[in-house]
């Protein structure tokens, strides 16, 4: 199986970036001079920028973080960017900053790939997929690393991959040696971060991680506690939430107030928790539309301020879509314009009332539903997102969705929920066929009934579904078993009696259930001409 990075550049389109000036003192090459030299394939000039930059931080002229601001340029979707960085690597092979690079990507795409979620309920192939570019970017980290220790973006990325490749124990030493030279809160953060419990981590390794390198950094707060702080609202604030946010209150950890919204702007929200939501989310410079939605549906009325939400979407949409130019297939930012504008207005009963007032073209909803499944294409949701906007409820397009359909089942590994949904959409098109006959949608619907497959199109593809779900819900305990009416299941009885006495589907009736498992499709994923 070729590279999954050089099938994406198949279908990547290029962009022409027009990225903000950022002027940073400390390095020799702001981050759009970098991505101008990158799309233009100037592969010495970035090698030159980077050890410039190195040699900087070296000599203690550059922040620890000018390194990490600049190497964020390769986490990135953008596929000249994954093109320059193999060509890097061709013409220096032995570059630390070119492996980082690559490290990088395939740390980021991966993740992508993969999806969310616990693993038992991801595709296989994705985690086959997920698991290669991991490891693939911890050999490139590693080397980068060991020909120099000192270069940050590697470490960071050692530790970013260590769960994922099962190198805690080398990552913890990485850790160690990075606190010896750079005693700084980012190393110890992404330490932290490897701690989470679906990893394996635990609250006590937290805790020890953040006394023994916690005293190591210089500043004016406590940092064991601001450590132990942002470890519990990240990862375990179930069990000490209300502990927590009297820590970062009371010793006024404003770094940390995003953590706070999880709990400050639910339903049960104090006068006091509303007013801090209120002042932090009214900050200049802070945008965060999803805890501004909750503020303005649980709290703003139920305390007497102001609605706010809708200028925090607008300003995360605006941002998206610029950020969308140096990334253009990432998933978070295209959710982001996918999601729409609401209002939230005073109802006639005294509540919160939301309306949705703006959303996308349909043209931008397909090619954002196409740019996901072609970075993701084992994730289910991304064919039902694309069956929503690529196909209109005509007589021309019915039934071309089916192999759109036959993925989403496929990729979600035959959960009893997707193929539910699958036959009663078979139902719907049936009877929207039969009522088609009578003439009561008008003449192209009328003709359509005529000339459709409804047997090989319709009724076949429900019995498979129906028999496989039937098979699936004997001998498992699947959550979506019970998710079906009677009525529906009386109907799906008749339809199979129906088939059985005229003699028709012949291998969807008598095959065994667990044999009607469904194979992925290739679909067309070319851009719209």
């Amino acid at each position: 199986m070729r590279h999954l990075l050089h099938g994406l550049l198949f279908f990547l389109f290029l962009a022409n970036p027009a990225v903000a000036q950022i002027s940073d003192p400390y390095t020799s090459i702001t981050k759009d001079e970098l991505r101008k030299a990158i799309y233009a394939g100037e592969v010495r000039k970035v090698e030159t920028a980077f050890r410039a930059a190195q040699a900087k931080f070296l000599r203690g002229e550059a922040n620890i973080d000018d390194l990490r601001w600049l190497n964020e340029v390769f986490t990135t979707t953008h596929p000249d960017v994954i093109s320059f960085t193999e060509a890097w690597l061709r013409r220096y092979p032995n570059s630390p900053y070119a492996h980082t690079a690559q490290a990088w990507i395939n740390y980021k795409i991966g993740w992508i790939i993969r999806g969310e979620g616990i693993a038992r309920k991801i595709y296989p192939d994705a985690l086959t997929e997920f698991s290669r570019l991991h490891r693939d970017a911890w050999d490139h980290a590693l080397e980068a690393y060991e020909a120099d220790p000192r270069y940050i973006p590697a470490s960071d990325a050692l530790m970013r991959l260590a769960n994922s490749t099962h190198n805690q124990i080398k990552a913890y030493r990485v850790l160690h040696q990075a606190m010896q030279d750079n005693p700084d809160w980012g190393n110890l953060r992404r330490a932290v971060d490897t701690v989470q419990p679906g990893w394996g981590g635990t609250w006590e390794i937290a805790v020890r991680m953040c006394e023994q390198y916690g005293p190591m950094i210089d500043s004016d707060i406590d940092m064991v506690l601001y450590c132990k702080a942002y470890a519990d609202l990240q990862y375990f604030g179930k069990n000490h939430g209300e502990w927590t946010r009297d820590i970062i209150r009371d010793n006024h950890f404003t770094n940390l107030d995003d953590l706070r919204l999880f709990y400050s702007t639910s339903y049960h929200a104090t006068r006091a928790e509303a007013a801090f939501t209120y002042n932090y989310l009214t900050r200049e410079g802070v945008t965060n539309s999803k805890y501004a939605i909750k503020f303005d549906r649980y709290i703003a009325l139920k305390y007497g301020y102001d609605f706010i939400s809708e200028a925090h979407q607008r300003r995360a949409r605006d941002n998206a879509r610029k950020a969308l130019e140096d990334d253009p297939y990432d998933p978070d930012l295209i959710k982001t314009m996918q999601k729409g504008i609401i209002r939230f207005s005073l109802s006639e009963g005294g509540g919160a009332k939301s309306t949705l007032i703006e959303r996308l073209s349909r043209e931008e909803e397909i090619e954002y539903a196409r740019r996901l499944l072609i970075i993701a294409p084992y994730d289910p949701r991304y064919y039902s997102g694309y069956i929503q906007w690529g196909f209109e409820k005509t007589p021309e397009d019915f039934l071309k969705d089916e192999p759109f359909w036959n993925n989403a089942i496929v990729y979600s590994n035959h959960t009893p929920e997707r193929i539910n949904s699958y036959m009663n959409l078979k139902f719907t098109q049936l009877n929207i066929v039969q009522l088609a006959a009578t003439g009561e949608f008008g003449e192209e619907w009328q003709t359509l009934s005529e000339t459709v497959d409804i047997e090989g199109g319709i009724i076949c593809p429900m019995l498979r579904a129906y028999r496989l779900f039937n098979s699936i819900c004997e001998t498992t305990t699947n959550s979506g078993c019970e998710d079906i009416f009677q009525s529906l299941i009386d109907s799906y009885e008749i339809i199979l009696a129906d088939a059985t006495e005229r003699n028709i589907c012949i291998s969807e009736r008598i095959t065994p259930g667990f044999e009607l498992y469904y194979a992925p499709i290739p679909v067309d994923l070319s851009a719209p001409q």
